[in-house]
């Protein structure tokens, strides 16, 4: 009776501990000012590169972002800063990952924005410059779901006074729940399209046989707009457990209870690269990359300013 009494003590110790932990982690996030990444290579053509910061992250008293700059970014030789804007924002606990200037490529999207509204449209919204010739209407609609998620976004332009359909990109993304589960981009030309379709049509009056008929007919139906930039994510639980690109590139994640401790990226089924992530007191410390040899390339690492 006395060990179970002192098995019953530990674990309401240690589950006691856990959760003093995730306290002071999410007390240490809501505190943050500044977050600042630094890069150290661990190769001799980039050894003169250590200590350059790649990313700050200012924060507001009220936990929001104030401003993010980029200073730099693989392979870490520009020398002039970005500002990144964020359209929603981003979760703080998730934010160093886009920090080391080592992209995550799909997995931003997913991540950051906490399975909802992708990070590219952002990058859309923000060409303004662009915007300023009259010629264009500029089109930028989003579609929701029954639940009010997007499912299509159209970002393209029509000419002022003209009939031409829209012409551009719709982004199209289904979900599971609140996770998405496929993103893909459809390029539309209407005008292009129907010139070419045009051709094709007398070419098919004008063909010999049946095989020129349906090599034409294969074609004509290639120019309706077709999916592309396709994007699976795959879920264990509520983690993202990885990413497949149509371009067959492919991302996993792995989890050691909330936090991601390692990823790894694929090409052609063949690992590229590797990343170890290291948290101290709950936070992100560092982050390690490894090439295909299993070699250590760089590590980013994190300093944190507190209000």
């Amino acid at each position: 009776m006395k060990n179970i009494c002192l098995l019953f003590a530990f674990f309401l110790l240690t589950c006691s501990i856990e959760n003093n932990s995730e306290l002071q982690r999410l007390e240490a996030l809501n505190d943050v000012k500044t977050i600042t990444t630094i890069f150290t290579s661990h190769q001799a053509d980039t050894k003169q590169k250590d200590g350059k910061i790649v990313a700050i992250v200012n924060f507001k008293p009220d936990g929001t972002i104030s401003e993010f700059i980029e200073q730099t970014t693989y392979p870490y030789d520009r020398d002039y800063d970005v500002k990144k804007e964020f359209w929603d924002e981003p979760n703080k606990a998730l934010l160093p990952y886009i920090m080391d200037g080592l992209s995550l490529d799909a997995a931003e999207n997913n991540l950051i924005y906490g399975n909802n509204w992708p990070a590219k449209y952002a990058k859309y919204l923000m060409r303004t410059s662009e915007k300023e010739n009259t010629d264009f209407e500029w089109i930028e609609t989003v579609g929701v779901d029954d639940d009010n998620k997007p499912n299509e976004i159209r970002l393209g332009r029509k000419w002022k006074n003209s009939i031409e359909e829209f012409s551009g990109i719709i982004k199209l993304y289904e979900y599971e729940g609140n996770k998405i589960i496929e993103s893909a981009d459809m390029h539309i030309v209407p005008a292009m399209n129907e010139v070419m379709k045009n051709t094709l049509q007398e070419r098919l009056k004008k063909a010999k046989n049946d095989k020129e008929k349906e090599e034409i007919n294969s074609l004509i139906k290639m120019q309706k707009p077709q999916k592309s930039n396709v994007i699976n994510f795959n879920y264990e639980e509520d983690k993202l457990a990885s990413i497949i690109l149509s371009n067959r590139k492919e991302h996993k994640f792995y989890y050691e209870k909330d936090l991601l401790i390692k990823s790894e990226f694929y090409v052609e089924g063949k690992l590229f690269n590797t990343r170890l992530y290291h948290y101290k007191a709950g936070l992100k410390e560092k982050t390690e990359i490894f090439n295909m040899n299993s070699e250590p390339e760089y590590t980013i690492t994190y300093e944190y300013e507190f209000w």
